[in-house]
């Protein structure tokens, strides 16, 4: 049985034999995506391209071998026993010709060139202070905001000023919009509809699930605004007085589901499956129960029939607070600017 250092001998040997057998071949080599701090090559980019062609490429981090088509047992030892191809050499190692995306600018560190994330940002929109992100996380302010992005290539955007809350209450919004909670409980901010057209048919009046029948949909969205927490609609058509889920019909094979507390029909759809975007925050439900995300709860209440809506996003609590305090923060929101703090020590020791 070889031992550890055996296998260490072994794969340096190998290493050796396949530098020998592919220097041969100084037409071509392998282009790589990046060169780790041991000089060897990460990240296939293309095979058999000269070094020439693999530089003019203008990325920051890309590096060139001279083996112009290793077979898939070489790049298998390269990545598990060497931690990288041998003979690497980067293409740049300086800012000179090398090209950066959007918000990110070239600096020179530990001898490399990396394009490191540094936003627009005036120093104006710093001292604005924290923005709740649409991904319900608090930043120190939209420049540490749009640096999240740049650095994890997300589109998050600022949906309101402040710390993020748990409903709308105490939100305040910018430019005229308004709070709005959805179907998860959690407030944004969004441009609210204020004039409906009154030229409406009796075929497009809906029955929201308040029991109240509204001219359109446009009349039940600007209920909504005027709420400022999402109102479904219960069925097609006005509101049927007495309704129950054995006189309801509702359209396009849909569920009727009955609210337990007022005996009202509601028709779902129980046939299609959850969006990605609905997959990722808890809530709980006016059941009582803790759901892993919105869709899980609306098949709970498919399946048992029931209408089920969200009493607040997270996980359910004991409502224990005075209504005169104003503590619906959402705890552990505010994302310390780390990443900031790192680059600008990084800036001060490599540049």
């Amino acid at each position: 049985m070889c031992s550890m250092d055996c296998l260490g001998v072994t794969s340096y040997l190998l290493l050796l034999f396949l530098q020998t057998v592919y220097t041969s071949n100084a037409a071509g080599g392998t282009c790589w995506m990046s060169i780790n701090r041991h000089g060897l090559c990460r990240n296939v980019y293309s095979l058999n391209m000269t070094r020439e062609e693999c530089c003019a490429r203008g990325i920051a981090t890309m590096s060139w071998s001279p083996y112009p088509n290793p077979s898939r047992s070489t790049l298998f030892i390269w990545a598990i026993l060497s931690g990288g191809a041998p003979n690497c050499s980067p293409c740049h190692t300086s800012c000179v010709n090398v090209r950066c995306q959007q918000n990110r600018e070239c600096r020179v560190r530990r001898g490399f060139p990396k394009c490191v994330c540094v936003p627009d940002c005036p120093r104006t929109v710093k001292l604005q202070g924290l923005v709740c992100g649409s991904n319900g996380v608090t930043y120190r302010n939209n420049c540490s905001l749009q640096r999240y992005n740049c650095r994890f290539n997300s589109r998050i955007s600022a949906v309101y000023p402040g710390r993020c809350k748990a409903s709308c209450h105490n939100v305040t919004c910018n430019n005229g919009s308004s709070c709005l909670e959805d179907q998860n409980g959690i407030p944004h901010c969004v441009t609210s509809v204020s004039v409906c057209s009154n030229r409406t048919r009796e075929q497009q009046a809906v029955c929201g699930e308040d029991g109240v029948t509204y001219p359109s949909l446009c009349h039940i969205v600007l209920a909504t605004f005027k709420k400022q927490s999402s109102l479904r609609v219960a069925y097609r058509g006005p509101c049927i007085e007495n309704a129950t889920c054995r006189t309801l019909q509702c359209h396009n094979n849909g569920t009727c589901l009955t609210d337990t507390a007022t005996g009202f029909p509601q028709c779902a759809n129980c046939r299609d499956g959850c969006y990605p975007s609905l997959s990722d925050i808890n809530v709980c439900g006016t059941d009582g129960v803790t759901y892993r995300n919105y869709c899980t709860m609306q098949q709970e209440a498919c399946r048992t029939k029931t209408v089920i809506k969200t009493r607040n996003s997270g996980i359910c609590h004991a409502f224990s607070v005075p209504q005169e305090s104003s503590t619906d923060d959402i705890d552990l929101t505010l994302l310390d600017d780390y990443d900031e703090f790192r680059d600008n020590i990084e800036d001060n020791m490599y540049s």
